[in-house]
């Protein structure tokens, strides 16, 4: 038992493993033998030098189940075959990446193999795997490769007579989908569209992949606007192309390889469980999508198409490492993203206003999770107010106050003296409105916040009357509960307004609900108690009515009020229809009493 063992390796059992734990999807065999084939062609570009080749890739079907893929790349010798090929974990292309990693510039960042395990996939697809190869190094024979997937393969003298590399899968039946054109267009869409070498399908002329990212062509636009729709993505409110950055860390600096596309939609789902998603590439090869944590947590509001050669794989080629490479893509894309939305908002103010009134939700919900988004930009959000949409910054007074309310329903007075603010009032009942304000209260606290949802008291300033006293006597011998003050207010038109406390509506359906006897037993103990102590701290449960001594009506009827004793039915009905266009919500007790005081002094009218 003593001494050195070597491992034993059963190719069934990690064939088994493969299919049922590391790949999500079987057909990622195809995916692992075009990337392959790509590779071979970048390989022989890197080593021949020979400007006149010309690099393709050919995928044909063929009869008894047969699917065909071939490449005219730099094919391979025996001893390739033995150490790379059919030795697991071993790859040619990671060991050239490995001799150029030092210089991200050089042609080795072509190639996309990395793992070993590319070839070992087919065994996903087919049940037999057939190969024809010759190399591109001077007097290297052809070979020809051959096994089942069973731990073992034949290799002997093949027939290929120009370099490169076929290969004959007979596809497993529960894979036989794959041989249909559609089927494996699909597949070189979604794996290899960005890949530089064109794939040919069947006999069909055009290659199947564009062969080129829409961020590295010259017209940029009209290539990603056909991209995006080959996506079925429609056109979005804003794209720019990505471009390498450099970060800043201790004085000395990083330049981070960038390339992509970021863009805002059209507009989003108004939910915090959206996204700012991203499609990722790495040198060409189509990794995943719906990427969630690769972009910054606020740009719920924007998607990505990301390419960087920074970036690890996992095995499986399906999705990311979040290593610190990761991060430091992730912070380089926060960056850029930062700086184009700054000058977006600075300079197409009209078009950043569109992307606020598309996202509202998203941005203002998110804004409050990261300063650094909030302090760029929170000058640039706009806002629904009084005086139309505005900034947080404009809605500031000379006081260094914000006036905001969150009652969503005003009364038709309300309305008026909003609009008659010399300041406008931000509509607080939209989601994250608030959150927004209050985490601006923070960052400056010299702000004040003002809760308008009384907008009449608010509105308001109150006067000692000196001059009313008459008048205000008349008012406060009306037949009605409240108090009539003297105030001063804008706009002068508006001769009376009234105001009620926040909770006056609560309690007086509280008390309502307890004359009436409407309240099960238990909570019938309970809610008296609690309505005293509410009428305790509410002053002026009923109401107060504000006589705007500024009005020209209440002016002259304060002259009358002098000279003569006044009928006090126009005060009435003065009142009365003050009260039904400032309250939101009668109850009906009092619906019933102001109509009947209303059709009253009417009918007193009349005689």
């Amino acid at each position: 038992m003593d001494g050195l063992h070597e491992f034993r390796l059963s190719l069934p059992g990690l064939l088994q493993v493969l299919a049922e734990h590391l790949y999500s999807d079987r057909r990622v065999g195809i995916r692992e033998l075009l990337q392959n084939a790509h590779d071979s062609c970048s390989r022989r570009q890197i080593e021949s030098k020979d400007e006149s080749y010309t690099p393709r890739v050919d995928v044909r079907i063929g009869d008894a189940k047969i699917l065909e893929i071939e490449d005219n790349g730099s094919g391979l010798t025996e001893e390739e075959i033995t150490e790379y090929l059919t030795t697991i974990g071993s790859g040619y292309t990671r060991t050239l990446r490995e001799m150029g990693a030092l210089d991200r510039d050089s042609e080795v960042e072509k190639l996309i193999g990395q793992f070993g395990l590319g070839f070992l996939s087919a065994f996903l697809v087919a049940e037999y795997v057939e190969m024809e190869t010759l190399s591109s190094q001077t007097g290297a024979r052809p070979i020809h490769w051959e096994s089942s997937g069973d731990g073992a393969y034949a290799m002997d003298e093949g027939s290929k007579s120009s370099p490169g590399t076929r290969i004959r899968l007979k596809c497993r039946s529960s894979m036989e989908h794959l041989l249909e054109l559609d089927s494996l267009a699909r597949l070189v869409h979604r794996y290899c569209d960005l890949l530089p070498h064109p794939i040919f399908i069947q006999d069909n002329p055009a290659p199947a992949n564009r062969t080129e990212a829409p961020w590295e062509s010259v017209d940029f636009k009209r290539n990603m606007l056909e991209f995006l729709e080959a996506h079925e993505i429609p056109e979005p409110l804003w794209m720019i192309p990505l471009q390498d950055w450099r970060l800043e860390f201790n004085g000395e600096s990083l330049t981070v390889p960038l390339r992509g596309c970021v863009f805002i939609p059209q507009r989003s789902i108004a939910s915090l469980q959206e996204f700012g998603t991203t499609n990722v590439y790495i040198r060409g090869m189509f990794i995943c999508e719906n990427q969630k944590t690769l972009l910054p947590r606020w740009a719920r509001f924007v998607r990505a198409f990301v390419s960087s050669s920074m970036l690890q794989p996992t095995a499986s080629r399906e999705s990311l490492h979040e290593d610190d490479n990761f991060e430091l893509v992730s912070l380089a894309l926060e960056k850029q993203l930062l700086a184009a939305l700054d000058d977006l908002s600075l300079n197409q103010r009209e078009l950043w206003s569109k992307i606020i009134r598309s996202h509202t939700d998203l941005i203002i919900g998110w804004a409050t999770s990261d300063d650094r988004f909030f302090t760029r930009l929170v000058n640039r959000i706009e806002l629904d107010t009084s005086h139309g949409r505005q900034t947080i910054f404009e809605c500031l007074t000379a006081e260094s106050a914000v006036h905001y309310r969150t009652n969503k329903i005003m009364s038709p007075i309300e309305q008026i003296l909003s609009e008659s603010l010399r300041h406008p009032v931000i509509d607080g009942s939209w989601f994250g409105v608030l959150p927004l304000l209050r985490r601006f209260h923070e960052l400056n606290p010299n702000v004040r916040l003002i809760d308008c949802d009384n907008i009449v008291e608010s509105s308001v300033r109150r006067t000692d009357g000196k001059h009313f006293e008459k008048l205000l006597g008349d008012f406060n011998r009306l037949d009605v509960p409240q108090r009539f003050v003297t105030a001063e207010f804008d706009p002068a038109d508006l001769a009376i307004v009234f105001s009620r406390p926040k909770n006056a509506d609560v309690i007086s359906d509280a008390k309502a609900a307890i004359d009436n006897k409407e309240l099960i037993p238990g909570i019938a103990d309970l809610i008296p108690s609690w309505v005293r102590q509410q009428e305790q701290t509410v002053d002026d449960l009923e109401g107060t009515f504000f006589i705007n001594t500024r009005s020209p009506v209440i002016q002259r009827l304060n002259r009358l009020a002098g000279e003569r004793e006044l009928d006090l039915l126009p005060l009435q009905l003065l009142a009365d229809a003050t009260q039904l266009l400032c309250v939101k919500r009668l109850s009906a007790n009092e619906g019933k009493q102001t109509l009947r005081r209303f059709n009253q002094a009417v009918g007193q009218l009349l005689r």
